[in-house]
């Protein structure tokens, strides 16, 4: 496909098998009852959070540097809606600590060459219905001719940091829903 990723994981605020193109309607497949997570409300700066999946574990590097490549996708990237709807910022967190020397919780997962986190509206592309903010990691707006079901996603985007060889670090992978459980959105 034109997808810019051929293989790695998929973690979505609604229902996977739903995550494939093309694009024909809004995926709003998780229920209220799904809950949001706190880790990611505190590093992203956002609240009231739904339908949170995340992959965490545990691991020693080998070597000085880890880098992850992703794509963020989002149903909230809208052409059409009320203006409203640019208000909601789902968010995605890549967070890394030492746990070695106990080192805090870093968020790996930022607009490059700031420390701001990437969510719906951290970037967005000209064109849609709410204002572009970074739209230079802002891809595409998606159609039924999309590999992906969502709206629109970013470029791929690369988490990185240095690491300490031989210690053991703790990595939390994580996307949630604010504000409702409508709109999911996902990662790459």
């Amino acid at each position: 496909t034109t997808f810019p990723l051929n293989e790695g994981i998929v973690l979505t605020t609604g229902k996977l098998t739903a995550a494939p193109g093309p694009n024909p309607n809004v995926l709003s497949d998780g229920p209220q009852s799904w809950i949001g997570d706190q880790d990611l409300e505190f590093h992203v700066g956002i609240n009231n959070t739904y339908n949170a999946t995340y992959i965490e574990f545990d691991f020693v590097p080998t070597s000085n540097t880890i880098k992850f490549e992703y794509v963020f996708a989002s149903e909230q990237y809208l052409i059409n809606g009320t203006p409203s709807q640019c208000y909601y910022t789902d968010g995605f967190a890549f967070l890394l600590q030492n746990l070695t020397t106990g080192g805090a919780v870093q968020n790996l997962a930022l607009v490059p060459n700031t420390n701001t986190p990437v969510t719906s509206s951290t970037i967005r592309g000209a064109g849609g219905l709410c204002s572009p903010s970074n739209p230079q990691f802002f891809d595409t707006f998606n159609d039924i001719n999309s590999p992906i079901a969502y709206n629109g996603n970013t470029i791929p985007l690369q988490a990185q940091a240095t690491v300490i060889p031989g210690n053991t670090y703790h990595i939390k992978m994580v996307i949630a829903d604010q504000g409702n459980q409508l709109y999911d959105s996902a990662v790459f």
